[in-house]
């Protein structure tokens, strides 16, 4: 009777236990939903967020006016890039006020946050075991660099999380003997996506998806000796459809491409490719032009951005999928293919075609799920061997003890995790002296902000601010600046000891240095984290 009533409880335990893990990425994903609400209101514009979210107003008018409305077409270059996120913004916040910029935060983070229960279920179409979809969970919430672009990053951040969805997607389709249409379908749903946010993203996760689809079929060529005829004109067959589906996708909210489109947007693909308007990165204590880097630039601001701890499972991760690629008679061999794929893609790319990017990583965000999968496989291996000298239960806290090992340098960060640094290169304290750190003039918000409160304590009304900035960053001064501030904008190098008789303060970020303008101007205030300034306010003289 014991022993049936304890054989009773364990299957109820068990059935418990599988019930949690089956909804466990709806649970994961509504969690991280609710603790967005507490800080999206902590981060501040990227610089580029006031054009892009003009775009989206723009084609939020095309489309109730039926295409009457035509300024979306030709809209700087944005009407080169996919409207998904931008044009569900704006219809989110139209006719709001002064909450418009917490709308659209709050959207993107909601859909960037999709990464974690993709990557939760790509884990269970991978591999049986309860803990990896834990740890690929805790891995990728554990990278500062994507938490820092969270909030504000409208292109960057939802190709990334739609990337992992699709490959979740595609993981799923290549279980064995399941290439149905259904599965299909949700492939090429993803897929569409992806190019709806991003066109240039279309090929790449073709290219990804296409990797692992022939993977399927080389397993099958070994396994018979024979070419699996059928199997490969449904694979044909399929991607067609899956490909024409996404297209469609990728068109539908897109007013360029309406126009022409086949053409149009495999032009704006080129374009991507070959992005023609040059800048210029600070990288190791020098500003280099973006069409003059390294074929290592990639890697190494991987490699400096990434959490010590993350890339201590990362290792053992890439060392396991390596072996395993060996093995192409295992069920998980096409799988595993794809996520190869999808680290060693980008890589590639920027080794071989060095494409003009934005400063740190944010146009490759896409590659950091990647990493964070395969550091989860490295601290399942991890957890696995320390099973054998201590309780399983114990080996999985260490392990996960290990991955959230970041949380504190993203707690003294925030709201600035775009700036963090690992360890290797001795944390922000050391590498802010050499490399990009606050480089979306984020902060702006909360130099601002203290201006604010400032001049209001003070009584000043009708206050001229200098501010360091450019068409585009001014925004990420003005969208918070209190009426009693006009802001009039340079981009000048000065060498006036302090500030014209006209302005009565000044804001700038430390970008090209121009933190370093008036130096006897007092500094009043400075937005920094461990001792590295990111903006600084002057004021006149006199001030205290």
């Amino acid at each position: 009777m014991i022993a049936r009533r304890k054989s009773a409880q364990d299957a109820s335990a068990q059935s418990t236990l599988e019930t949690i893990n089956r909804y466990s990425p709806i649970l994961a994903y509504a969690l991280l939903a609710l603790g967005s609400l507490v800080i999206y209101r902590d981060f501040g514009m990227s610089w580029d967020e006031g054009v892009q979210s003009e775009y989206g107003e723009l084609v939020l008018e095309y489309f109730r006016s039926l295409g009457e409305e035509t300024a979306a077409l030709d809209y700087r270059n944005l009407h080169l890039y996919g409207t998904l996120i931008e044009l569900s913004a704006a219809w989110w916040y139209d006719g709001t006020t002064g909450e418009w910029i917490y709308i659209r935060h709050l959207w993107i983070g909601l859909v960037g946050l999709t990464v974690v229960p993709a990557l939760m279920a790509l884990a269970k179409n991978y591999d049986a075991s309860i803990m990896l979809p834990i740890l690929a969970a805790a891995a990728m919430l554990m990278l500062p660099r994507y938490n820092g672009h969270l909030f504000y990053n409208s292109k960057d951040v939802p190709l990334a999380a739609t990337i992992a969805i699709a490959i979740a997607a595609m993981a799923y389709y290549l279980q064995p003997g399941r290439q149905v249409w259904g599965r299909a379908i949700l492939v090429a749903v993803a897929m569409g996506t992806v190019g709806a946010i991003r066109p240039a993203g279309l090929p790449i996760i073709l290219v990804m998806v296409a990797a692992g689809a022939l993977a399927l079929v080389f397993q099958e060529y070994l396994r018979d000796k024979k070419l699996p005829t059928e199997l490969l004109q449904r694979l044909v067959v399929q991607g067609i459809a899956v490909l024409a589906i996404a297209w469609l996708i990728m068109i539908a909210l897109w007013p360029w491409a309406h126009q022409a489109p086949i053409s149009n947007p495999a032009y704006a693909m080129l374009y991507a490719a070959k992005f023609p308007t040059p800048g210029s990165i600070f990288f190791e204590g020098t500003y280099i032009l973006t069409t003059q880097l390294p074929r290592s630039y990639l890697l190494h601001n991987l490699l400096l951005t990434t959490p010590v701890s993350v890339l201590a499972f990362f290792l053992p991760g890439l060392v396991v999928l390596a072996r395993r690629l060996s093995q192409p008679e295992r069920d998980a061999f096409p799988v595993e293919v794809l996520i190869a794929t999808w680290l060693a893609l980008p890589l590639l790319m920027f080794l071989i075609l060095v494409p003009v990017t934005g400063a740190g990583i944010h146009h490759f965000l896409f590659v950091l799920p990647a990493i964070a999968f395969i550091a989860a496989i490295g601290a399942n291996l991890v957890a696995d061997l320390l099973a054998t000298r201590i309780s399983r239960i114990t080996s999985n806290i260490i392990v996960i003890a290990i991955l959230l090992v970041p949380l504190g340098d993203q707690f003294r960060l925030h709201p600035y995790q775009i700036s963090y640094y690992s360890e290797l290169v001795g944390g922000l304290k050391s590498a802010g002296h050499s490399f990009e750190t606050d480089y979306l003039v984020s902060s702006h918000r909360e130099a601002i902000g203290w201006l604010n409160k400032h001049t209001f304590d003070k009584g000043e009304e009708n206050v001229n601010v200098l501010i360091a900035a450019n068409n585009l960053s001014i925004t990420t001064a003005s969208t918070f600046a209190s009426s009693r501030l006009n802001l009039i904008t340079t981009l000048d190098a000065s060498r006036e000891p302090n500030l014209p008789d006209n302005i009565d303060y000044y804001i700038s970020s430390y970008r090209y240095e121009l933190d370093h303008n008036f130096p006897e101007a007092p500094v009043i205030y400075e937005v920094k984290r461990e001792g590295i300034r990111f903006m600084v306010v002057k004021g006149r003289a006199e001030e205290p």
